[in-house]
């Protein structure tokens, strides 16, 4: 899809003041780790499969949704926002390696979840990488499924890096509620707890609107 971006004015960018500062630090990242309940969507899926698709669906409408996650900082200093941002998830090749695949959300859910079905069958018999129009405005998408955790800690390449990024575990059913832990890394220079609050906002309206479709 045609993605078009912006190049921003800093003089004029409202967080001019907290990207000066958080530029002096050599690690501008940050991570949260808080619990999500999914207790409709499992439900939902028990029916009509494909859990992570639907998952990986609602947070690339949810992070859209958030201003802050459509600005990205360049090594050169500058910042550009993007109309859109690239879910980009993690998949496994047939040696149980990761490799990331990229799907585009603006897809209807039925369409989305049978390109989710192609991309993972492709990186899993090819072992190669899945990229639409990337110019680096991505989401880094991630599911340890195996087993729960209660933080995670991501790398990164330098202070300038602004992919946001989520990771969650394996679905807990407790007492007829089913949760997820959810690791979330940002910029702190692009963004910062508010926009995790308004992204967890609209996470919830989006696995609903799920659960709605069928």
């Amino acid at each position: 899809m045609d993605v078009k971006k912006i190049k921003i004015d800093k003089e004029k960018y409202v967080r001019k003041g907290i990207f000066d500062f958080m530029m002096t630090f050599n690690c501008t990242r940050f991570t949260i780790t808080t619990q999500v309940d999914v207790t409709k969507l499992y439900k939902y899926c028990k029916v009509h499969k494909h859990f992570n698709a639907c998952m990986i669906y609602a947070i690339g409408k949810a992070c859209n949704s958030v201003e802050n996650f459509h600005y990205f900082a360049y090594e050169d200093g500058s910042i550009y926002r993007y109309d859109y941002v690239h879910p980009a998830n993690i998949f496994m090749t047939a040696e149980n390696q990761i490799r990331f695949g990229m799907i585009d959300i603006n897809l209807p859910l039925e369409d989305f979840i049978k390109e989710y079905e192609r991309v993972k069958e492709e990186i899993y018999t090819s072992g190669k990488r899945v990229e639409g129009n990337n110019d680096g405005n991505y989401i880094a998408l991630s599911c340890i499924k195996w087993f729960k955790f209660s933080s995670v800690s991501e790398s990164s390449l330098n202070k300038y890096e602004s992919e946001p990024e989520m990771t969650w575990d394996k679905v807990e059913l407790k007492r007829g509620k089913a949760t997820i832990n959810m690791a979330i890394t940002l910029n702190h220079a692009l963004a910062d707890g508010y926009d995790i609050h308004l992204f967890l906002e609209s996470l919830n309206k989006e696995l609903k609107n799920i659960t709605q479709k069928r």
